[in-house]
């Protein structure tokens, strides 16, 4: 009779009838192989035999959940493969969002996990997410602006992060649901997470087709990304303060210092700046001249806000909206210049 592979071996061990001491002696070393990225193969091998045996001592012994969860979100931080098989066929997904829902004793660990498995499958994330969690938007972006859970709730921006990069989700968002998003971008006390809401409402800025609904329903989505670079000491006259966003006329506060913020910003401008429609709203709301005293107060900045070709992005993004549509020769008809060749 041929030996039992280590594989085989390792798995009789790993069930929720064995053996208590036995059983976590056995998912212990496991902690320590997932460390290894080279040891990924053994959650793989004879069709994920270790794995499944994982997810069902998981799925029905609370008491061995700390370990696992630190086994799986080390091998999901590394491996689709095993990201994927959990998502698909186990219940692992549905659990963690119990435990963050309920904001049990693993809740912060079960986000860090959904934080991974949403940056490697976003779209069956996401699936699961509505199915379990319909509201949960509201939820984490409450759980986002509260102190309570505070490392939990930055796992759950992450997932949204991971979620906006999704066009069907950019698509299912409406303005009240967005404007949820613009109260992490006013506070100042956590500024990871003021970075996180501009890189989600960045992304949103990628998809040509939401310029219209993201600037011409109302002001609040351009009012809540100007607000940050505005600042009360800058030289605009009555008529460039008269083309502002009514919230901006007359603005009396500070913009913000941080460099990577600032970056984030100038980016998402210059995105909306694709399309014709977003280029011609961004004129007529009094940009350029904020623009041009935000770059004069930056000027003495060390701070280099630079494109992949190594263009001045700021700059760049002042040359587009101080010329006339006609100077530009981008045909009439054209969606985005993203649709150039």
């Amino acid at each position: 009779m041929a030996k039992p592979s280590m594989v085989t071996e390792l798995a009789q061990f790993i069930t929720p009838s064995i053996r208590a001491d036995v059983r976590h002696t056995a998912i212990a070393y496991l902690v320590n192989e997932a460390y290894v990225n080279e040891s990924k193969e053994i959650f793989i091998d004879e069709d994920f035999k270790i794995t499944k045996a994982l997810v069902d001592v998981f799925e029905n012994l609370r008491g061995e959940r700390v370990d696992i969860l630190t086994i799986f979100t080390n091998l999901t931080a590394v491996s689709g493969v095993i990201s994927n098989y959990l998502i698909v066929h186990s219940k692992l997904p549905k659990i963690l969002i119990e435990c963050v829902m309920t904001s049990n004793p693993w809740a912060t660990a079960s986000s860090k996990l959904l934080a991974n498995l949403s940056r490697q499958f976003p779209d069956k994330i996401y699936e699961i997410f509505k199915n379990e969690w319909p509201n949960f938007i509201d939820e984490i972006m409450n759980m986002l602006l509260k102190t309570k859970l505070e490392e939990c709730s930055d796992y759950l921006g992450c997932v949204l992060l991971n979620f906006s990069q999704l066009k069907n989700f950019r698509k299912e968002i409406t303005h009240e649901t967005l404007s949820l998003f613009y109260p992490l971008l006013r506070q100042n006390d956590k500024q990871g997470r003021r970075r996180l809401a501009m890189d989600i409402l960045r992304n949103f800025t990628f998809d040509d087709d939401l310029h219209g609904q993201l600037l011409e329903e109302s002001d609040d989505f351009l009012t809540a990304i100007l607000t940050l670079i505005a600042d009360e000491n800058y030289d605009l006259d009555d008529e460039e303060q008269s083309k502002l966003p009514i919230d901006l006329q007359y603005y009396e506060g500070k913009r913000v210092t941080d460099e990577i913020l600032i970056e984030k910003i100038v980016e998402t401008l210059y995105q909306l700046c694709a399309t014709k429609i977003g280029r011609n709203i961004l004129r007529s709301k009094g940009v350029y001249p904020l623009l041009r005293e935000f770059d004069k107060a930056t000027s003495d900045s060390k701070a280099t806000l630079m494109l992949a070709d190594q263009e001045n992005t700021l700059h760049a993004l002042i040359g587009v909206l101080i010329r006339y549509e006609e100077e530009m020769e981008i045909p009439d008809d054209l969606h985005s210049i993203r649709n150039l060749e």
